[in-house]
């Protein structure tokens, strides 16, 4: 049996056929230049991780030298850069369609599944193909759409080339015998180049493109309707991904670029030599000295140096910043976050050291405990001194954390450049318990810093100073009530707050933070009309509204199937289980939720083993296609937003077609 191929099948297949004609689609706009505004906001795109979102080329449009990984990054970042530009009786469509690719690749590229996310990656196959066909339907088939300029270049010299080749003679000896002079070759690209630009000056409709449709009968397409069986059948699909052996390119063009192109497997192997060589003598080098190496093992929630080379006096910073709004109250919110981490501090070292300590533990446990008085709160940050009277700033903030497959993973933020977003989860409110509630709040960090503190009030030890790591955050606002739900078919909007709030700018334990995430500007709502207030925020760079980038990889996509994620354990008490009566299959163990109280680290493992029992993909023998109903309730697929209920009824109940996906021709044709 053939596996599946998703590099070919969807990111350089479908993915790209449907890219393409977007870009026809824009291109037909009379009078507009869609395509310059789609390059401006796909270049102000911010990275994400090490190389999970790269930076964009300059002319995306024009798709120069594009790889799979290209056009992966392209379909993860589409929502807010094709909002606005397409006409309003079309534009809900096209952002439905490419919210559900995007939400179908990231479950296609998971590496670890359960038997939940194989029923919503079946239930989303089905509407991916819907989708498909209503696009087809009333948007293809309401634009009449040509040739992109790359596509005729591209066809005319495919034709020159083609008129040359039969104007030779057509025997074999005779060919020997003909050659082309230099000279005439030359003439001949003259006049193709002469061609190409005559074509693109005239007039788009006497300029000879041909018309151009979007097709659906291809097998790329047919393909993506086998994807779960295949996952039920032989795993993941980076087990048979290509992505891998593609990947390795790389490695060898970077080398091949090194030499001098004269003996090449002589140079290629003396670079590979000398790269194995730097690698040995490097893990043998103690290398981090000033900074601290992080810890290997990636247990430790986050990782802040321990260099001091940086240090902010606090009387010259809060002089220098005297009218920014950032610098408003910095040093009162500084103390009184510390206040409370400091004594939770301090308790803990009194437990270990009863016998020195031992007199503080009930003070320190009456305020930890319990809310204290105001007054005696304001009292004991008074009595809060910072050694030296510094604080001690780092370009670089670690984030450790356990991603849905159980893997411990790092994020890396630098508040100098634009991967500085993060995300923390949000208090639980007993009087707000509603299940579409935002779970996670969203921050910007301006600024990394440790500080070595001495204490003096209530409960305190000794005069010994004891670091405290901190994050000067700017926070966002979310600008709707509830967390928008998969159904939707919408991204979770923000904004910034005005600096002049209150708690618009504060200091975050960095034990608090999540991850990392990806925020991107709402292009279609502009930049804000207010002057720039913070040259510590940088608030020039703001826009009015942002979107969260819920598809940016897979651990991301995870989080908001709440409860799903097996590495994901503060989500477990809400997993979703199956309805009450229904019997689970012969060798597939349900994932239970970890109960309160229970061993984590226990209750983790238990959840791993359960989604890694090849029973617990959901097998059945002689399974070859999801032919079976699930009940999605439980995930929210059946909720929508009243202004969507129209488009998204028309997706579940399609009338002018049937089938999820339609068959391929003989000739696999298309685009």
């Amino acid at each position: 049996m053939i596996v599946p191929d998703l590099l070919h099948e969807l990111e350089i297949g479908v993915w790209k056929s449907l890219f393409i004609h977007l870009l026809r689609l824009l291109n037909s706009k009379p009078n507009s230049h869609p395509l310059n505004e789609l390059d401006s906001r796909y270049r102000q795109i911010p990275t994400f991780g090490r190389d999970t979102i790269r930076r964009f080329r300059n002319n995306v449009s024009e798709m120069k030298q594009l790889a799979a990984r290209d056009f992966e990054d392209l379909l993860q970042c589409a929502i807010p850069v094709f909002e606005g530009l397409f006409d309003p009786e079309h534009e809900r469509g096209v952002l439905s369609l490419l919210y559900i690719v995007a939400h179908w690749h990231g479950l296609a590229k998971l590496r670890l599944h359960t038997d939940q996310t194989l029923e919503i990656m079946d239930d989303l196959t089905t509407q991916m193909g819907d989708a498909f066909r209503k696009f087809q339907a009333k948007t293809c088939s309401a634009i009449e759409t040509k040739e992109l300029p790359r596509e005729y270049n591209a066809r005319i010299r495919r034709e020159a080339k083609a008129a040359a080749a039969a104007s030779l003679p057509s025997s074999k000896k005779s060919q020997k015998k003909v050659a082309i002079p230099r000279g005439a070759a030359k003439r001949q690209k003259v006049d193709h180049d002469t061609t190409q630009n005559e074509g693109a000056g005239r007039d788009p409709a006497s300029s000879g493109k041909r018309e151009k449709t979007f097709s659906l009968r291809t097998f790329k397409f047919h393909a993506l309707g086998h994807y779960v069986s295949s996952i039920r059948r032989f795993g993941t699909t980076e087990n048979y991904s290509t992505q891998g052996p593609e990947n390795y390119h790389r490695f060898v063009k970077a080398r091949y670029r090194r030499t001098s192109k004269k003996r090449v497997t002589l140079s290629l192997s003396r670079i590979e030599m000398r790269q194995a060589r730097i690698r040995s003598l490097r893990k043998q080098l103690l290398h981090g000295k000033d900074e601290g190496t992080p810890n290997p093992d990636k247990k430790a929630a986050y990782f802040i140096g321990k260099s001091q080379n940086a240090p902010v006096d606090l009387t010259k910073h809060l002089r220098v910043n005297l009218g920014d709004p950032v610098a408003k109250g910095f040093l009162s919110k500084l103390k009184a976050h510390l206040l409370p981490r400091i004594r939770r501090a301090l308790l803990e070292e009194a437990r270990h050291d009863p016998e020195n300590y031992g007199y503080a533990l009930p003070t320190l446990e009456t305020l930890v405990n319990q809310a204290g008085d105001t007054s005696y709160d304001e009292a004991d940050s008074d009595r809060i001194y910072f050694d030296k009277d510094r604080l001690y700033e780092h370009k670089i903030f670690n984030i450790n954390y356990t991603a849905y497959n159980t893997r411990r993973e790092q994020d890396i933020l630098n508040p100098s450049t634009g991967r500085r977003d993060f995300m923390c989860l949000n208090e639980e409110d007993p009087a707000n318990a509603a299940p579409g509630r935002h779970r996670f709040c969203y921050g910007r960090v301006l600024g990394v810093y440790h500080t070595n503190v001495v204490f003096k009030g209530r409960g305190w030890l000794d005069m010994k100073p004891r670091r405290f790591d901190v994050l000067l955050v700017r926070w966002y606002a979310e600008m709707d009530d509830l967390q928008a739900p998969w159904s939707s078919l919408r991204l979770d909007r923000l904004e910034f707050p005005p600096l002049t709030e209150k708690d618009s700018i504060n200091f975050l334990d960095p034990a608090l933070v999540l991850r990392a995430c990806h925020i991107v500007p709402r292009f279609v709502a502009g930049r804000p009309d207010k002057n720039p207030l913070s040259a510590i925020a940088k608030d020039e760079d703001d826009w009015k509204e942002y979107y969260v980038n819920r598809f940016v990889d897979r651990d991301m996509i995870m989080r908001y199937h709440w409860g799903l994620g097996v590495g994901h354990k503060y989500s477990h008490k809400d997993a979703p289980t199956k309805p009450p009566g229904e019997e689970s299959e012969a060798g597939s163990p349900e994932i239970a939720p970890v109960e309160e109280g229970s061993d984590v680290e226990d209750a983790l493992m238990i959840q791993a083993d359960a989604a890694l029992d090849p029973g617990g993909l959901g097998a059945k023998d002689g399974d070859c296609d999801s032919d079976y109903e699930s009940d999605d309730s439980a995930y929210g697929l059946h909720e929508r937003f009243k202004e969507d209920i129209d488009y998204v009824s028309d997706l579940e109940n399609p009338s002018d077609e049937e089938g999820d996906l339609p068959e391929p021709e003989p000739d696999g044709g298309g685009p």
